[in-house]
């Protein structure tokens, strides 16, 4: 192995740790790195030829105006600082910059954290319920431990919805947590909330879908009726909950 193709492994190494999907391009004057991101932000990494530093740019997609680059080149001397100036490229931008994402869900980055806890304090109230983020809503300050998969919606930088799945077993899931602020409610946010979790969990395998909920939410309950769940025996030990539901995912 030569030394290029050991340059080029090292950097695949440390760019993996960043959680994009990474494609290099090469031509007579430049490698390029691409590192793409669910919620629409690309970081190029560039290395010219004959240069011994990296160039960061960051990309943001907007539907209505194509690709645009809303900030200047970033030049990294050392290949070992790559990975910690992109994180810091990325909550910088991230932002700072307004993607066309509002009202469609996304997936969770930690730096919504606050965002979240501040979305809570505000939704759980409006269906009787308190955020106890200490206690047995404590699993909201650990997302990526808690869940499979954890979406959240905003409207600008107001975060006003949240959905999530949950494994049960290797063939079952759980529909966790989908919340909608009621200013929102009948407008079809909720529906496209509960399509990412459904999708999400078809797209892995799983053949049921669960969820438990409240009588008194009468709005999510007729959703879910009118995608398929149905009643099912309770199959938790919620103690708060008088409503389970399931859907077949596997026709």
């Amino acid at each position: 192995m030569d030394k290029y193709e050991t340059d080029r492994r090292t950097e695949y190494e440390l760019l993996e740790l960043l959680n994009g999907r990474i494609n290099f391009i090469t031509d007579d004057d430049e490698d390029m790195i691409e590192i793409f991101y669910d919620d629409g932000m690309l970081i190029d990494v560039g290395k010219p030829c004959m240069c011994d530093e990296y160039y960061i740019t960051v990309v943001a997609s907007d539907d209505e105006e194509g690709w645009k680059t809303p900030a200047a080149e970033i030049a990294v001397k050392h290949k070992n600082e790559l990975c910690a100036e992109i994180q810091n490229v990325i909550y910088k931008f991230r932002g700072e910059i307004k993607m066309n994402i509002s009202f469609e869900p996304i997936k969770y980055d930690k730096m919504y954290e606050q965002k979240l806890i501040e979305f809570l304090e505000e939704c759980l109230p409006e269906s009787g319920r308190a955020l106890d983020i200490n206690g047995r809503h404590s699993c909201y300050k650990d997302i990526e431990n808690s869940f499979k998969a954890f979406w959240c919606m905003f409207d600008g930088e107001r975060m006003i919805g949240v959905a999530a799945v949950k494994e049960l077993s290797e063939s079952n899931c759980e529909l966790k947590s989908l919340y909608l602020l009621e200013k929102y409610h009948g407008k079809g946010y909720g529906k496209r909330l509960l399509d990412a979790g459904v999708g999400y969990a078809r797209e892995h395998g799983y053949e049921k879908m669960y969820l438990d909920s409240l009588s008194t939410s009468t709005r999510a309950i007729a959703l879910y009726r009118k995608n398929g769940f149905v009643d099912v025996e309770k199959y938790n030990q919620s103690e708060r909950s008088d409503v389970f539901m399931v859907l077949a995912l596997k026709q």
